[in-house]
C-alpha cells in the first residue's frame, strides 16, 4: 500500500488539489451590488491574466482508517494552458517521484519504486465518470471557477443557485445525470469545489483558503481536499510557501525518463482510491 502512496497522491493532486513564516494576507475583495446575470461575469473579469505559477510547499495525503500519512515537500510549476508538474522530494532535497500533465494527457513517475503511469486525460474522466480536462485541473489549482464538461465559459454554463450577501453559490445551468458540482463563494475568493456522483456515494470536497496577494495577483495558499465513497474517506492537502511563489518566470524541467520501470495502470491506483 505505501509503496504506491506517491502515485495515489498524484492522482489526488489530479483530482483536487498554508503555514508561512511572513504572510501579509489581503483583504476580501467585496462586491458591489449587481444583477445576478452580471455577478458571474464580473467574477470571470476580476481573475488577473497569467503566463506561469512557481511554488514550492508541502503535499500531504492520508487514509485515516488505515492511520496511513505521507508528506513531501513539494515544487509545484505549471504553464498557462500547456503543461503542470509537480516534484515530490521527501527527502534532503532529492527529488523521489514527477507528476506530468499535458492538455491531453498523464504521466508520473516514482524513482524509489521504479514504476510509472501513464494515461490519457479521456482515460482518466472517463474512469471516474467525471470529464477531467486540463483547464479544470489548472483552474483547482489556483483557486477559479470553472466549467466541467467543456470548453464553454463558465459564465455560460453556471448560474447563482444561492445568496446571502457576499456568500453565494454557482451550479451548473444544465443537470448531468451522471454527475453534480458547485462552488462556493465569499466575494470573488472561492471558498469550496464539490462534485459527487449521483450514484455509488462517491464525491469529492476541495477548500481554498489563506488568500495572500502576491504580485498584484491572489493566490490561496491552502488547498484541501477530502474523497469519500463506499465507507472510504481519503484527505489531501497542498500547503505553499508564499515567499516561493513566483508568476511568469519559471519553466518546467525536462521530465525524467522511465525505461525499464514498472507500469502501474490508473485501474489499480482507482481500486485503492474508490474501493
Amino acid at each position: 500500500m505505501k509503496r504506491n502512496l506517491l502515485l495515489i497522491l498524484f492522482v489526488l493532486l489530479l483530482l483536487g488539489g498554508c503555514r508561512t513564516q511572513k504572510e501579509t494576507v489581503s483583504s476580501p475583495r467585496r462586491m458591489a451590488v449587481q444583477h445576478r446575470q452580471t455577478r458571474v461575469d464580473s467574477l470571470m473579469a476580476s481573475y488577473p491574466d497569467w503566463v506561469s505559477f512557481y511554488g514550492k510547499g508541502n503535499a500531504t495525503i492520508a487514509l485515516p482508517a488505515q492511520n496511513i500519512s505521507l508528506s513531501s515537500p513539494v515544487l509545484v510549476t505549471l504553464v498557462k494552458d500547456r503543461e503542470l508538474q509537480v516534484s515530490l522530494r521527501p527527502f534532503l532535497g532529492l527529488e523521489m517521484a514527477r507528476l506530468r500533465v499535458t492538455t491531453d494527457s498523464v504521466f508520473a513517475v516514482v524513482k524509489a519504486s521504479q514504476c510509472y503511469l501513464a494515461e490519457s486525460l479521456a482515460d482518466v474522466g472517463a474512469a471516474v465518470h467525471t470529464p477531467v480536462t486540463f483547464e479544470m485541473i489548472q483552474s483547482m489549482l489556483l483557486g477559479r471557477v470553472f466549467a466541467l464538461g467543456g470548453d464553454v465559459e463558465p459564465e455560460r454554463m453556471l448560474q447563482i443557485s444561492d445568496r446571502q450577501d457576499e456568500q453565494w453559490k454557482l451550479s451548473p445551468r444544465r443537470k448531468d445525470r451522471v454527475y453534480d458540482y458547485g462552488f462556493e463563494l465569499d466575494g470573488f475568493r472561492l471558498s469550496a469545489f464539490f462534485a459527487g456522483l449521483h450514484t455509488g456515494g462517491k464525491s469529492i470536497t476541495v477548500g481554498y483558503g489563506r488568500y495572500t496577494d502576491i504580485g498584484g495577483r491572489e493566490v490561496p495558499l491552502l488547498i484541501e481536499a477530502a474523497f469519500e465513497g463506499q465507507g472510504r474517506r481519503i484527505e489531501a492537502l497542498l500547503d505553499y510557501n508564499a515567499s516561493s511563489v513566483r508568476w511568469d518566470r519559471n519553466q518546467p524541467a525536462a521530465f525524467p525518463g522511465y525505461a525499464g520501470y514498472k507500469r502501474v495502470h490508473l485501474g489499480s491506483l482507482l481500486n485503492v482510491l474508490l474501493k
